[in-house]
């Protein structure tokens, strides 16, 4: 009798430990983590289910790196400068690792170009010749909206703990305002000014293109 006895005692003690134990599995199997490799930066998100097939991400990005451009016969040194943080909500309408998601994308991205003369000697400037002399420095910039929306798809988390591969492909609908000056005498003859204004048009052409951003992530991630 006694022995039975200890058997109920140690049954029920082990039961109020289990119990707790479970239920802290369920409330921590709801937050995720990753690192990834986009084209909005290396970074790091991390999630929560918000609701059942509803997730929250927040997620960061980070890349510089330099690269030769050219726009209207104007070689020019570029950096692109990424810093941005997304605010996404992830839906799971076949409760599967398979999402859409939108959100919101926060930043200051943007490129900067500075002018190489030809040979270090000229510019070619909508046609016309003018010595590096009489231009000066021939600098611009792209600067992407601060605040732009996400609409994208991918595979997330899993139904279960553990590691597991994450990937998202999508677009950021961004604005994008564009500058190009130069620094040397030239700036006030009229037809340097026509010519100038031009190769403004021509430099705002060629990154016309990021006002649709393309976002592709690979990544590797866990839920815990």
């Amino acid at each position: 009798m006694k022995n039975f006895r200890r058997v109920l005692t140690l049954a029920a003690l082990s039961c109020a430990f289990a119990a707790p134990a479970a239920a802290r599995a369920d409330v921590l199997s709801d937050n995720t983590a990753d690192l990834h490799v986009s084209s909005l930066g290396y970074g790091v998100a991390v999630g929560r289910s918000i609701a059942p097939r509803v997730d929250l991400r927040l997620s960061s990005g980070t890349l510089s790196y330099d690269r030769a451009v050219s726009s209207d016969n104007i070689d020019f040194n570029g950096s692109i400068r990424l810093h941005n943080v997304a605010a996404l909500l992830d839906l799971h309408p076949m409760n599967s690792a398979f999402r859409l998601t939108g959100g919101l994308v926060f930043g200051n991205d943007r490129i900067d170009v500075t002018g190489v003369p030809h040979s270090g000697t000229s510019y070619l400037i909508n046609g016309h010749t003018y010595s590096a002399s009489q231009a000066g420095n021939v600098v611009g910039s792209a600067k992407l909206g601060s605040a732009a929306p996400y609409l994208g798809i991918g595979t997330g988390a899993p139904h279960r703990l553990g590691a597991y591969f994450t990937a998202d492909a999508g677009v950021v609908l961004r604005s994008v305002t564009t500058s190009l000056d130069a620094t040397g005498p030239a700036a006030s003859d009229p037809q340097f000014q026509a010519d100038l204004a031009q190769a403004r048009k021509d430099f705002a052409n060629s990154v016309n293109f990021l006002k649709t951003y393309p976002v592709v992530s690979v990544g590797i991630a866990t839920r815990f």
